[in-house]
């Protein structure tokens, strides 16, 4: 396999959105593995993805460099149909994970420090890793009781046109696992979510048992 990344202009990848790898690179991996377990052939992927996206699929995936946004939202609808049946919460449960897995190999030093003091630091580190996360984004966090410790936030965030719509899915297990890292455990909080506008994603977050201001997913 391959060392390092296809060649792209940053003007590409700024037209079309940008992730980070970090979070684009197990969606490859997983892609790959189906790919060796016969789930699909090579010839299936190219009359299903663009031959841009093949490629990244030949190249080892490096965590501090941008890759295309629509090309991640591509290859994770692959996973959804192939192996998340269609179901959203697929992708929900891949968002929690990979902030496990951030959390974990310390992949992003603040986390630690952050999170050891609680709710107040919640809404200032989401704020700054959403948009180390995802390229062109805004997000803005605020509390949604009385207490930033209660674990109830509220987060809008302003994303491109064509974000993908797998990528809010991806983000609200995300903000679900850090959320709850916040409030001392990995199973304290929720979250739903919501996209009123083309640009504009809305999540809600509560402890659970309490149902969270978005109430459902759309």
């Amino acid at each position: 396999m391959a060392y390092g990344v296809p060649m792209l202009e940053s003007s590409d990848l700024m037209a079309a959105g940008s992730i980070k790898g970090s979070g684009f690179e197990s969606v490859a991996a997983d892609v790959v593995r189906l790919l060796e377990e016969g789930r699909f052939s090579r010839a299936d992927l190219s009359r299903l993805l663009p031959p841009g996206d093949l490629s990244f699929l030949d190249c080892t995936v490096m965590p501090s460099l941008w890759y295309p946004l629509d090309t991640y939202g591509r290859l994770l609808d692959l996973l959804v149909r192939e192996e998340g049946g269609g179901d959203p919460d697929y992708v929900v449960r891949r968002g929690r994970r990979a902030a496990e897995c951030l959390y974990k190999a310390g992949l992003y030093r603040q986390l630690d420090a952050t999170l050891d003091n609680g709710g107040e630091a919640f809404g200032p580190l989401m704020e700054s890793l959403g948009l180390a996360m995802f390229e062109g984004t805004h997000w803005t966090v605020t509390h949604a009781g009385e207490s930033a410790n209660e674990g109830s936030f509220h987060i809008e965030v302003l994303v491109p046109e064509d974000f993908p719509e797998c990528a809010r899915w991806s983000s609200q297990g995300f903000i679900e696992y850090l959320g709850s890292r916040a409030q001392g455990g990995e199973a304290a909080v929720s979250c739903t979510s919501s996209r009123p506008e083309a640009m504009r994603m809305l999540f809600d977050t509560a402890p659970i048992g309490v149902l969270a201001p978005a109430g459902r997913r759309e």
